[in-house]
């Protein structure tokens, strides 16, 4: 989807401005779209969660932290297009694409070091955030939307890490909140080519 690290930013800053604005969360990390990474190992291979840098082909380990009161990471699940039959502003209909993407975030927090939060008060006040509609330069209109929200410690864990043993204490908080992000677009007004 064209943009989507930009609505992912955007998102974070929502939440740091927002339920996030407290100086204990501002010491968390806050990324954008991970991605697994592999490590070889000499029986099985094991993966975890990485963050690639902007133009770059470096990864970051993003998983939990000890020194980050908070870790938060973005993962691309699913996208789905179509056709919009309204006409745009010069009157055509075959240009308009509506992009919806499945989208999970991701939440590692220590409870001691947020003032003994539960995980229910987390997610609720990241879900009530996420419910915007976003400005974004050069999409016709953003929406996002929370679906649902696991509490599953030990799922997500294994879904984050494969073939890697749970380390995490009765302080961690580990859930996840799926969500979509849904653009309309004019297909149009997208090249890959800087000189273009």
């Amino acid at each position: 989807m064209p943009y989507l690290n930009d609505i992912v930013v955007k998102i974070n800053e929502n939440l740091l401005a927002g339920p996030f604005k407290g100086n204990q969360y501002q010491k968390g990390m806050f990324y954008g779209i991970a991605t697994p990474a592999i490590r070889k190992g000499k029986d099985k291979d094991s993966t975890f969660p990485c963050y690639r840098q902007p133009n770059s082909k470096d990864m970051i380990y993003i998983g939990p932290d000890d020194r980050y009161p908070i870790i938060v990471y973005h993962k691309l699940l699913t996208k789905v297009y179509s056709q919009i039959n309204e006409l745009d502003e010069f009157g055509d209909t075959d240009n308009l694409i509506k992009q919806t993407c499945g989208m999970q975030m991701i939440i590692f927090a220590q409870a001691s070091k947020l003032n003994f939060v539960i995980d229910e008060q987390l997610e609720s006040a990241i879900s009530l955030t996420l419910v915007s509609q976003l400005n974004i330069q050069g999409l016709l209109s953003t929406f996002v939307q929370p679906v649902s929200a696991s509490y599953d410690q030990l799922s997500i864990f294994n879904n984050e890490y494969k073939n890697v043993d749970p380390f995490m204490s009765n302080d961690h908080l580990y859930l996840s909140i799926n969500y979509t992000i849904e653009n309309i677009s004019d297909k149009k007004c997208f090249n890959l080519c800087a000189d273009c």
